[in-house]
């Protein structure tokens, strides 16, 4: 073997079978020997500067690798792709970086995504795999720019979940990049602040339906909100829409159970009622098994489409 064939193949095994014509001539590979192993066949054009050993595996991965090789040093996998990286959601291979090299459109693969981007500050980056990606945080950020809030919710639980980040953490990195034109923190900061919202739930039932209205796209209400009358304590509600007057109480098996309670229920009720607030009753069973139920119900109550 070479000493041609061994850069090539020292490159090769790192990047999934790929090597770019810039590594092959900064490692004192000649124009020249580049050219006699694409014309013997020992290497593949993939893209204008990226070659692919011959016989080398292709996959999901050699994609990624090659986009990160051809848009240039600076560029992470990011967005969508990013997220199925680090495990947050279940999303097609989609190729989707971020670059700080403009491309014109024609020189790239139709199914691409490809978003110009600053140089990234290198906490916004880590490896994964062998391929430079956008950090969990950053990832999280920028998924709101090209997802609905409800699955960057399901991004942000699986995150925490998963241990890759915790709430002050992301906190922290969302409000040092919100304020520079960043898209998708807006969305961000609403999943946020559902969050906290959640913090203030009682009971792991009433976290339960905080996630079900986020995961739905559903406005969230607030938590634990007292109601006054004339400036007098009514009573205190699990959850409440000011803006639209609708209360949500949540109950356990193992509340409300009995005749006297549900007396107070009852009566609770019609005061909230007498009021001019409309007040729905839901079950645990409701809430964790009759979620396109609660849902809609919810939905007609703040007068949005139910289909959406």
């Amino acid at each position: 073997m070479t000493a041609t064939d061994h850069v090539i193949t020292r490159f090769a095994a790192r990047q999934y079978g790929l090597v770019s014509r810039s590594q092959l001539l900064d490692a004192g590979v000649t124009p020249a020997k580049i050219a006699h192993r694409f014309d013997t066949g020992h290497l593949d054009r993939v893209f204008k500067g990226v070659y692919r050993v011959a016989g080398s595996q292709h996959t999901w991965h050699t994609d990624l690798m090659a986009a990160l090789l051809y848009c240039g040093p600076g560029s992470a996998l990011s967005h969508r792709t990013a997220a199925r990286m680090h495990g947050l959601l279940r999303l097609p291979e989609l190729v989707e970086l971020c670059t700080p090299r403009r491309r014109r459109a024609r020189d790239l693969p139709e199914k691409w995504v490809v978003h110009s981007s600053i140089v990234f500050p290198m906490a916004d980056l880590i490896e994964v795999g062998g391929l430079t990606c956008t950090t969990v945080e950053r990832t999280l950020i920028d998924l709101g720019a090209v997802v609905p809030e409800r699955r960057v919710g399901h991004a942000v639980e699986q995150a925490l979940k998963s241990e890759q980040t915790d709430l002050p953490m992301l906190t922290y990195v969302h409000q040092r990049r919100r304020g520079r034109g960043r898209r998708g923190a807006g969305v961000l900061a609403a999943v946020l602040d559902g969050l906290e919202a959640s913090d203030r739930a009682d009971s792991p039932l009433e976290r339960d339906f905080l996630s079900l209205m986020r995961c739905s796209g559903l406005p969230l209400p607030k938590t634990q909100q007292v109601i006054y009358n004339d400036g007098l304590f009514i009573v205190r509600v699990d959850f409440l829409w000011p803006d639209h007057d609708v209360i949500v109480e949540v109950d356990g098996h193992e509340y409300h159970s009995t005749r006297d309670q549900r007396s107070a229920d009852s009566s609770r009720q019609n005061r909230l009622t007498a009021l001019g607030y409309t007040v729905f009753r839901f079950t645990s069973d409701q809430v964790r098994s009759s979620r396109i139920e609660v849902v809609s119900t919810v939905r007609h109550a703040l007068g949005l489409d139910p289909f959406l």
